[in-house]
C-alpha cells in the first residue's frame, strides 16, 4: 500500500499502524479492541474504520442492486453470490422471477423469512450468510439505522470473498480507490 492517506484524514500514522489497522479490521475486530491493540486514540480509530466500511460498502455497491438504506432487504444467490436488494415491489417481482430461493431480512430485528420456490436447491448459502451477518450484528452491539445498508454491505463483501485472501482484496481495493 503507498505512503499517500486517505483524503478525508490527516496522515499523522506511520504505514505500520496502517497496515495494522487494516488487518485488525479484516480480522472483524471492533473498533475499540483495534484502539487497545495498536495504542492509538479510539477516535482514530473509528474515522479509519468508518472509511473502511464506506469503501467496502461503496465496492459491494456497485456491484448490488440497492436503492436506499431501508429497514427489510432481499437477499439472494446470482451466479455464486449473495445479492442484496432493499425491499419494493418491483424488486420482489424480480427476485422472484430470476431466483428460485431467496430470503427477506430484517438486520434490526435479526428477522429472517425465507422463500423457498417449487424446484429450489438447497439454501445453505443464504442461510450461512444470514447466520454470519447476524452474528457480525450482535458482535457490533446492534446497529444505528443510517449504517444498517452499510453493514449488510459489508457484510456481503466479506461473505462473498471469504475464500480468497481478505487483506490483500482490500488493500487492492485501496488502492484503485
Amino acid at each position: 500500500m503507498g505512503t499517500n492517506c486517505f483524503s478525508s484524514l490527516s496522515c499523522r500514522l506511520s504505514q505500520e499502524q496502517i497496515q495494522l489497522i487494516i488487518r485488525c479490521y479484516i480480522a472483524d475486530i471492533e473498533a475499540t479492541k483495534i484502539a487497545f491493540i495498536t495504542k492509538i486514540n479510539r477516535n482514530t480509530i473509528n474515522k479509519y474504520v468508518t472509511l473502511f466500511r464506506e469503501t467496502v460498502a461503496k465496492q459491494a455497491k456497485e456491484s448490488i442492486k440497492t436503492i436506499s438504506d431501508e429497514s427489510f432487504y432481499i437477499c439472494s444467490i446470482q451466479k455464486g453470490i449473495v445479492v442484496i436488494e432493499t425491499m419494493g415491489q418491483e424488486a420482489l417481482e424480480r427476485v422472484k422471477e430470476t431466483c428460485k430461493e431467496y430470503a427477506i431480512v430484517n438486520p434490526t430485528t435479526h428477522a429472517y423469512r425465507l422463500i423457498r420456490q417449487q424446484g429450489a436447491s438447497s439454501v445453505e448459502t443464504l442461510e450461512s450468510f444470514w447466520l454470519y451477518t447476524v452474528q457480525r450484528i450482535k458482535k457490533l452491539r446492534g446497529l444505528q439505522p443510517g449504517k444498517r445498508l452499510m453493514h449488510m454491505l459489508e457484510s456481503a463483501w466479506r461473505f462473498n470473498n471469504r475464500k480468497k485472501n481478505l487483506y490483500d482484496t482490500f488493500v487492492d481495493m485501496l488502492q484503485r480507490k
